[in-house]
């Protein structure tokens, strides 16, 4: 609604925001995290399919279950009631860009390590059910 802006233009526009609302039925991917990299918490719905979970995904990996809705009426629940929460919100603005850093989806480290041992531990499984 902006129009054409730089890339930091664009991300400076995410200090006007106090929650993001992810769309839905197809969820936000890059968009939902350059909010939260931004300290942007995001209210996200899930659906059926994997465009429409990805959000959902995302908040859960982050430690942020509570932000994602299984229905219409919980997604404008939760984006009404965590509005009314100012304190709480500038709080976890101020938390979520560590928070990202520290967990294993915000990490490339972290997340390689974790798709490794996941891998390692599939392969241990199959090597000891026989194949």
């Amino acid at each position: 609604m902006l129009g054409a802006t730089s890339r930091d233009e664009h991300l400076a526009t995410f200090n006007r925001v106090d929650i993001g609302l992810d769309p839905f039925p197809q969820n936000g991917g890059v968009s939902t995290w350059e909010a939260l990299q931004m300290g942007v918490p995001v209210v996200a719905k899930l659906g059926h399919s994997l465009p429409s979970r990805a959000a959902g995904s995302i908040l859960t990996a982050l430690g942020l279950p509570e932000w994602v809705a299984d229905s219409d009426e919980a997604y404008v629940e939760i984006a009404a009631s965590r509005g009314l929460q100012i304190g709480e919100l500038d709080k976890l603005r101020g938390e979520l860009p560590g928070q990202i850093r520290a967990a294993a989806a915000g990490n490339p480290i972290s997340y390689v390590q974790a798709v490794d041992d996941a891998y390692r531990a599939m392969w241990k499984r199959y090597c000891n059910d026989g194949g």
